[in-house]
């Protein structure tokens, strides 16, 4: 069973739900649950646990949260965006700065009132439930914290602004407010998560980028036939990444590799860039190690590995083909007499094995 928790990217079209189900059908594994939920029309950062880490969802629900969303003013909907009925619509006459002060007024936090399109229980209803009957009733205010707010763009009457913000508040209700205050009315156009506690939507995977069995920690291990793959994914991108995490993925395969000596390991570093000391430490230990033998990691970036995992999808191949590009990968650094050349290597095999693939 794997264990752990996935930084996923939700696409738009999709409940929280959907995603989680995918995630199920991927990895033929129950024990999923997601930390929060997202619109469906909105994208961004879910963070995923998976096995034991389900435990840690109601923990996860508690982190700090960032958004980007895009409002436009003048209008207001009975689901306080842009997908909903419109109940309203009138003349911006705010200008820049009004709108400017407007939006900053509301830093620091507020009393802010529930929409009535939410997940929210009352007397063990949904309210969305009760909504789409055509029924309102009356929700308490709740206090949510707005440390901060960016405003990226006004264009009336559309603004685009970033709000780092507590657990529990809606940004669309914050629109809404933010319109009321103005006295013309808003509605939330689209929403981005770009952060929930340390995941952030540069580091994110998409559910058809994820393999049968492949996580990002070193507690999601692929075993299969007589190989098993360990893959990590490191956040930092300089000489701390060798000293930190890069470290950390070879004393797992180094583990498994004692723990299983009828079994070839193969281990996977995962960064959005690779430092030039990390690269030069795997190709040294690819080849020879202190244990008198090769310890196979091979170090992808997420691009190049989002790029692999995306064709397995596409193409419909066995997770074998993962270990097969690994281990042609892990091999060649024989070959090379520098760690730059494997560097160059390391790309050539990636387009030469899709290649082969594709006949």
């Amino acid at each position: 069973m794997i264990n752990g928790i996935m930084n996923i990217y939700k696409e738009a079209g999709y409940t929280s739900h959907d995603v989680v189900a995918k995630l199920r059908g991927i990895v033929k594994q129950r024990k999923i649950g997601h930390t929060g939920t997202l619109d469906p029309d909105a994208v961004g950062v879910l963070p995923v646990c998976f096995g034991n880490a389900t435990k840690l969802c109601d923990m996860m629900t508690d982190k700090s949260k960032e958004y980007e969303a895009c409002m436009r003013l003048g209008v207001t909907t009975d689901t306080q965006d842009m997908s909903g009925t419109l109940q309203s619509e009138q003349e911006v006459t705010a200008d820049e700065a009004q709108v400017r002060d407007a939006i900053m007024s509301f830093v620091g936090g507020y009393e802010q009132i529930p929409p009535m399109y939410s997940a929210l229980k009352v007397n063990g209803k949904k309210l969305y439930e009760l909504a789409r009957q055509g029924k309102e009733i009356e929700r308490q205010p709740r206090h949510v914290d707005i440390p901060n707010i960016k405003i990226i763009e006004i264009g009336i009457p559309c603004v685009r602004f970033v709000v780092e913000c507590s657990k529990g508040t809606y940004i669309r209700a914050l629109c809404a407010d933010i319109g009321a205050r103005l006295g013309c009315g808003a509605a939330m156009e689209s929403l981005k998560r770009t952060r929930v506690g340390n995941f952030k939507i540069e580091d994110d995977l998409t559910p058809k980028s994820f393999a049968p069995g492949v996580g990002n920690t070193p507690d999601m291990v692929l075993y299969k036939n007589g190989y098993i793959i360990v893959p990590e994914v490191s956040l930092m991108t300089g000489v701390r990444q060798w000293e930190h995490e890069a470290s950390s993925v070879i004393d797992h395969v180094l583990s498994f590799m004692n723990e299983n000596k009828e079994k070839q390991v193969l281990g996977m570093f995962l960064s959005s860039r690779i430092h030039v000391r990390t690269m030069w430490q795997f190709f040294i230990l690819n080849r020879e190690s202190w244990i008198g033998a090769p310890v196979p990691v091979i170090p992808l970036t997420i691009e190049q590995y989002i790029d692999i995992i995306s064709f397995i999808y596409q193409h419909e191949c066995d997770i074998d083909a993962l270990k097969e590009l690994l281990a042609q990968i892990a091999g060649c650094s024989v070959s090379c007499e520098h760690y730059n050349d494997w560097e160059q290597q390391i790309k050539r095999c990636i387009c030469l094995w899709k290649q082969k693939k594709e006949l």
